[in-house]
């Protein structure tokens, strides 16, 4: 009798247990987390900026926080196609992921030290992957089961190449810097630290003339309007460096080249591309820089007199070494302040709306111009021109009283000012209207009112 019921009991344990079993499967439930009685199931997907599909970079680690933010889970999936199961108790929760944060690239928080401001540290002597991160609430409800899908967002830009063309004989290196950029992402996303930068060695190619680095480096985004630094060394051991302050910030979720056509003495030319593929839109920044703004250093020579600039920052409204001081602006640790030049021009010989001519002579004028201390005189743009159009009865009055030549407004035939846009191409603006001339006469109308960028440094 005891056998019987001892073989019973065994067999009706099996049945238990099979059933048990049998409805853990049932429930859909294949996670390690058990916590609570509600399953909770995240899913990951990216948020493409562009036309096409984008897949979320692996690893991904995602972290699970309690109302009293205290971290709960710590769960890492391989793929975008994985998911993350687990039963918590019914309540609300915070959700975060990083995703692209290799544990041999970045020291990564543990679940017991884990808060939304810890910092997603990178290892020394690693660089940048594919970050993105998401974050989000879920609030689960006894008896209920919940699915949450997490939409990545990227953290980061893509520096691909950084190429220059018809460089002179006599250079043997060329690196470029750009800063300040973000130092740190934080579990919740938030960028910190300000001070870092990237510096990139470029390669002299077969034509001898072309030096080019392949990057595709992933950057975190610039602090503010970035500067870029380009430092060429030569021959003789010296080294020539220009920078360029930049007017718009550098973003994530786009892909930058930067083109380089160097033309001694008179207009090297550098245009950064930011192409998007699978990532956000399209954009093009272009600007002038004229050999006469770098500075030359080593082999006995003094500084020349460039963009980058020591001393203490002129003040708005004021004169530098005889030149208004239209605008200041930060750029990280540095200053970018705007200066327009004593005088105007409005005589000319070119044809009217002819490009090639309209720059020789305009070119011309730029290098004519001698303001002891300052130099890098170029057309203003289209904004620095609003800018003035904007503030017309300040900047006049200002200048009249510092005894400079005013912007005239003209009268009754509007006067306008050339301009620069963005594609290298020469308008007029007029300032009264705010109207654009894109084939600007050669009256005595026309003016051409030099500006140049100085960068101060701490």
């Amino acid at each position: 009798m005891k056998r019987t019921l001892y073989a019973m009991s065994v067999m009706a344990l099996m049945v238990v247990l099979s059933f048990l079993s049998c409805s853990k499967d049932a429930d859909g439930y294949s996670g390690d987390v058990e916590l609570g009685s509600n399953k909770l199931t995240i899913r990951t997907k990216a948020v493409s900026g562009g036309t096409t599909a984008m897949t979320v970079a692996t690893p991904i680690n995602i972290y699970v926080f309690d109302s009293q933010d205290k971290c709960i889970v710590q769960k890492t999936l391989e793929a975008e196609t994985e998911k993350a199961d687990m039963k918590l108790q019914a309540g609300t929760y915070k959700v975060y992921a990083v995703a692209g944060a290799a544990a041999t690239d970045y020291s990564l928080p543990k679940k017991d030290d884990a808060t939304p401001q810890s910092i997603i540290a990178l290892n020394g002597g690693k660089q940048h992957s594919d970050l993105m991160t998401a974050t989000s609430d879920v609030t689960l409800v006894e008896g209920e089961d919940s699915d949450l899908t997490l939409l990545m967002q990227r953290k980061v830009l893509m520096l691909t190449t950084v190429n220059i063309a018809d460089v002179p004989d006599d250079v043997t290196g060329i690196s470029a810097t750009l800063s300040p950029l973000y130092e740190n992402i934080s579990l919740s996303g938030d960028y910190s630290g300000e001070h870092a930068s990237q510096t990139i060695n470029l390669s002299k190619q077969n034509d001898g003339t072309t030096w080019t680095a392949d990057c595709n480096l992933f950057l975190l985004p610039s602090v503010g309007n970035p500067s870029v630094k380009f430092v060429f060394t030569t021959a003789d051991g010296k080294k020539k460096t220009f920078t360029y302050a930049s007017q718009k910030p550098l973003v994530a979720n786009y892909k930058v080249s930067i083109n380089v056509n160097y033309l001694k003495v008179k207009e090297p030319t550098l245009k950064c591309n930011i192409n998007g593929v699978d990532w956000a839109g399209t954009d093009v920044w272009s600007f002038d820089a004229d050999e006469r703004n770098f500075t030359v250093d080593g082999g006995g020579d003094e500084p020349g007199g460039g963009t980058v600039v020591d001393g203490t920052v002129p003040h708005v409204g004021t004169l530098y070494k005889g030149c208004y001081v239209l605008k200041t602006e930060q750029i990280g640790n540095n200053t970018a302040v705007t200066l327009i030049a004593p005088e105007q021009y409005n005589t000319w010989k070119y044809t009217k709306g002819n490009q090639s001519e309209m720059k020789t002579e305009i070119d011309a004028k730029l290098n004519s111009v001698s303001v002891d201390g300052v130099s890098g005189w170029r057309l203003p743009s289209k904004e620095e021109l609003q800018y003035v159009k904007d503030n017309y009865e300040t900047v006049d009055a200002l200048m009249s009283a510092l005894g400079i030549q005013r912007f005239f407004l003209g009268s009754p035939t509007s006067n306008s000012f050339l301009f620069k846009d963005i594609s290298g191409s020469i308008f007029s603006y007029i300032l009264k209207s705010g109207n654009v001339n894109e084939t600007p006469g050669n009256g005595v109308s026309v003016f051409l009112r030099p500006f140049t960028t100085l960068l101060f440094t701490d």
